[in-house]
């Protein structure tokens, strides 16, 4: 047995991953998906042929099917918040993960190669050296990352058709956040529900 070293003063001994407790609520309230689920969920999210807004409803339904789900809306009709009266607690982890499935990313390899084909359609500044523009793709890919997977693939085929010069991270976001923030709330909810339930 090895030590696994954390900083130059403390050692512990490493632990081993117990598959079945990342199915459960942790501690701190954390579901995850498991591996396989989220490669199931990453292959369906890729393959999606319905737009993000059509896949969110369809993840609102689905939990409207699982859980007491009341939506309230704004005065321009975007979902203020998601209000949860429920206190079945295993279905609310099912509905949880049906919205993290919703939300599994892609990885950040794949976002650098759909950003790295849209070099020869945009003009890079004159300035700008391959070096910068590699640069440049690896740092909007790392923080693309960070949103689920079908949404980063229709902001990145909008951003390529409207921007004739190199995008900056905020044009991807304002294709993204608006199409991500329900499912994020729809999260949140669900998170503070289970987490009441304890």
């Amino acid at each position: 047995m090895t030590l696994k070293q954390i900083s130059s003063a403390i050692t512990t001994l490493p632990r081993e991953v117990d598959l079945k407790t990342l199915e459960e609520p942790t501690e701190i309230g954390v579901i995850a998906l498991s591996n396989t689920q989220n490669n199931k969920a990453l292959a369906r999210l890729i393959e999606a042929t319905e737009t993000p807004s059509a896949l969110t409803s369809k993840v609102i339904r689905c939990v409207e099917s699982l859980v007491t789900l009341q939506i309230k809306y704004d005065k321009d009709f975007n979902v203020q918040r998601f209000t949860i009266n429920d206190n079945n607690k295993e279905n609310l982890i099912k509905a949880y993960r049906t919205v993290l499935q919703s939300c599994v990313t892609l990885p950040t390899t794949d976002i650098e190669q759909r950003l790295t084909a849209m070099l020869p359609l945009i003009t890079l500044p004159a300035n700008m050296d391959m070096d910068m523009a590699i640069l440049k793709i690896e740092m909007i890919a790392k923080k693309l990352s960070e949103f689920p997977a079908d949404i980063v693939m229709k902001a990145i085929e909008h951003v390529e058709k409207s921007c004739k010069f190199m995008p900056t991270y905020a044009e991807f976001h304002a294709e993204i956040y608006w199409r991500y923030v329900d499912r994020k709330k729809l999260l949140d909810a669900l998170q503070f529900s289970i987490d009441k339930c304890k």
